[in-house]
């Protein structure tokens, strides 16, 4: 019980330390939050309509620009104002603002930068490539795969992994959010194919941070919270990202995990979204700016603070208990549960030992 108070104030520490340290970042991070919702104040019209998806290569402008009515405000640099009202253009190297930019009369879909969520199903890859089989990307719309950059995963789940994804066109944002100085929780429901025990000796070695995995790599302090009476389900919170680190973390305690599912990543509830299983939608300002404080990293005043909160921490914050319908689903998904099966009982033989190794 004190090492799980420890972990859980380790973690609360990491926490208070991002909020205090937003609050000194100030204008930087309004800056911040401007870049990830907001287009640069001048871009030229071949690399906007570039960057748009609807040019293949910048050298197309021109017969765009004759083909289509394209008009906006032409600006001179980024700090002066508008050199008039909106004209059409005709030459690609205008440097325009792209809010006011119109095609054909129809305002662009926002210009910012394009950041997402989804609902993963499994059985699909977290990856580009066309010869891994079905993708996240095939679930995705098809406005927002013709993008530059394209858009890309926070992280990954493996193939046999299902719930909360993140993707976003910002490579600092990618970078905040899975960097291990970050300690962004994330939380995961999963089903084992053992019963934990009942002394909480799990539990004991993930807050301890001292599990070593097969690799060498030893476990960051990780909360683990037992399902009050389904010994053979569990919810963990980590706060790195290391590959299939859940799934090698029991593995290293002598269990093997049949179905994950990511419910939180850092602020983001899954449930809370509402997303059906495949679904997938943009980013509020809200969600964006939540998960930018989550990223904040502290400085060396709070580390020293977190330390102390180690030592201090008395309880562990109540948590919800994982509903029962949550559990079905996620066995449903994995295919732990047959569609024959009412009473919910599980069948391992819809897992094979092949299938748990398939992962990217």
């Amino acid at each position: 019980h004190r090492a799980l108070r420890v972990a859980a104030g380790w973690a609360a520490g990491r926490r208070m330390s991002s909020s205090q340290s937003l609050a000194q970042m100030g204008t930087s991070f309004g800056a911040m939050m401007a870049h990830l919702m907001q287009p640069g104040p001048i871009e030229r019209v071949d690399s906007l309509l570039w960057r748009m998806g609807l040019l293949e290569e910048r050298r197309h402008a021109r017969p765009f620009l004759r083909v289509n009515e394209v008009a906006g405000v032409v600006m001179a640099n980024s700090k002066s104002s508008p050199v008039g009202p909106p004209v059409r253009l005709q030459s690609a190297a205008s440097k325009v603002d792209p809010v006011s930019v119109t095609i054909n009369g129809i305002p662009l879909d926002n210009p910012g930068p394009l950041h997402m969520v989804m609902h993963k199903l499994p059985g699909t890859v977290c990856t580009h490539a066309e010869d891994e089989g079905e993708t996240v990307y095939d679930a995705l719309p098809e406005d927002a795969l013709v993008r530059y950059p394209l858009l890309a995963s926070v992280g990954r789940l493996d193939r046999l992994a299902s719930g909360l994804l993140l993707f976003s066109q910002s490579g600092d944002l990618i970078h905040r959010l899975t960097s291990p100085e970050s300690h962004v929780p994330r939380t995961y429901i999963v089903r084992l194919q053992n019963p934990l025990a009942g002394d909480g000796r799990e539990a004991l070695l993930l807050a301890m941070g001292t599990l070593r995995l097969i690799d060498g790599h030893t476990c960051k302090p990780a909360v683990l919270e037992p399902h009050p009476t389904d010994p053979t389900a569990a919810r963990i919170t980590v706060f790195e990202g290391h590959h299939r680190l859940v799934r090698r973390a029991f593995s290293a305690l002598g269990n093997r995990v049949l179905a994950l599912h990511r419910s939180h990543f850092g602020p983001m509830d899954l449930a809370a979204m509402g997303l059906a299983p495949g679904e997938s939608r943009r980013l509020t300002a809200a969600e964006l700016y939540g998960l930018l404080e989550a990223s904040a990293r502290p400085t060396r005043r709070h580390l020293r603070a977190i330390e102390r909160s180690r030592l201090r921490a008395s309880r562990i914050a109540a948590v919800p208990e994982v509903p029962a319908s949550l559990l079905e689903a996620v066995d449903r998904a994995a295919g732990l549960v047959g569609p024959g099966s009412a009473n919910g009982e599980t069948a391992p033989a819809a897992l094979t030992p092949s299938d748990q190794h398939r992962t990217r």
